[in-house]
């Protein structure tokens, strides 16, 4: 299971770094997350980076992130 939680956090930092947002809306942000829903940091990242993601109420679990712009 945490091989799950790790692949998918893996994917959608992915998706999110390579988001097709338009250019207007491409603001650098730094991300920090500390002890964070992982399903809720799934579908957060996924809607900035304005990416199709579907995650299943069984990804469970914390997550501890830092993205710096």
């Amino acid at each position: 299971m945490k091989r799950i939680q790790t692949f998918a956090c893996a994917l959608a930092v992915i998706f999110w770094l390579t988001g097709t947002a338009p250019a207007a809306e491409d603001t650098p942000i730094s991300l920090r997350l500390h002890n964070a829903d992982v399903n809720t940091v799934l579908r957060t990242l996924a809607a900035m980076g304005n990416v199709g993601l579907v995650v299943d109420d069984a990804v469970t679990g914390k997550i501890t992130l830092q993205l710096e712009q």
